[in-house]
């Protein structure tokens, strides 16, 4: 048995990193004792009692719990990035054991080493865009003429005639904003798609999951080398202004954690998670 472990832990994987490359400081397990040749793991020691089972079933429960630990482990992933590139490991990523752990990166190896490469010099970025669809349809209403099909209800026409009218105009309203917000959500990710190394759709959320009241019509990964965050910056905030007047706002955030362009396989470890069976809340 290794004197240095504490009985009955399991490993808690944050993620991996060049072998060398400086890690946070933590109590609990060394990162470097977890390294294959040029791939590290930076880990910590659990409580298994806390970590297994039903007891780590019940506290993925606990969304107070779960939040606490998810900001734990995303201010380790960003403390490690200031220092070079990471591979990330999803939230409750765990190993029986630090061997266990080292089948895992030996199984991994050549993945992570092309994935931690393409990371070098690049950083994930979020870009959301929410529309308040009150003053996009009024923008779009501005941009009716009464010569288009549909247009205002003729004066001394029927109230029949008059009332399909006005249901027409707002059905062609209702579109013309649809169409509008693909067209602004596909043009801006087009043009950042020129901006950066590697952009990629992500699902856009609902209301519940944004916490924000206005749909949200585009969201976006970005990988983005250091050398352009300025540019890719300035371009955000001059489409800001371009489309506020329509009702758009842009939202950029980050660096983040590169979980977006990290392959699954090397962003958990779900294939060396031995006996034991974990959640991984993304």
């Amino acid at each position: 048995m290794d004197p240095t472990r504490p009985p009955s832990s399991v490993v808690y994987l944050y993620g991996i990193v060049p072998a060398g490359q400086a890690v946070p400081g933590r109590d609990g397990f060394v990162a470097g004792d977890v390294a294959l040749q040029d791939v590290m793991a930076i880990a910590d020691l659990l409580p298994a009692g806390e970590f297994t089972g039903a007891a780590l079933e019940a506290r993925l429960q606990d969304m107070e719990w779960v939040t606490a630990q998810a900001r734990r482990h995303t201010t380790v992933l960003e403390s490690a990035m200031e220092h070079g590139p990471v591979v990330p490991a999803r939230l409750c990523t765990l190993f029986s054991s630090p061997a266990a752990l080292r089948d895992f990166l030996v199984g991994s190896a050549d993945g992570l080493r092309e994935t931690l490469e393409r990371l070098r010099g690049r950083r994930e970025w979020s870009l959301k865009i929410y529309c308040d669809e009150a003053r996009l349809r009024e923008a779009c209403a501005a941009e009716s003429t009464a010569g288009e099909p549909g247009g205002q209800p003729a004066e001394g026409g029927s109230a029949g005639m008059n009332w399909m009218l006005k249901k027409r105009r707002d059905a062609l309203l209702e579109d013309r904003v649809i169409e509008r917000s693909e067209q602004v959500a596909c043009s801006v990710f087009d043009e950042m798609a020129s901006l950066v190394e590697d952009i990629r759709a992500r699902p856009v959320l609902t209301e519940a999951a944004s916490g924000v009241a206005e749909p949200m019509i585009l969201n976006a990964a970005l990988l983005v080398s250091i050398e352009g965050e300025q540019a890719m910056q300035a371009a955000v905030e001059e489409w800001a202004a371009e489309l506020e007047g329509d009702g758009y706002r842009l939202a950029l955030s980050g660096p983040w954690p590169s979980f977006t362009f990290c392959e699954p396989e090397q962003a958990d470890g779900d294939a060396a998670l031995d006996e034991f069976e974990v959640g991984s809340p993304g």
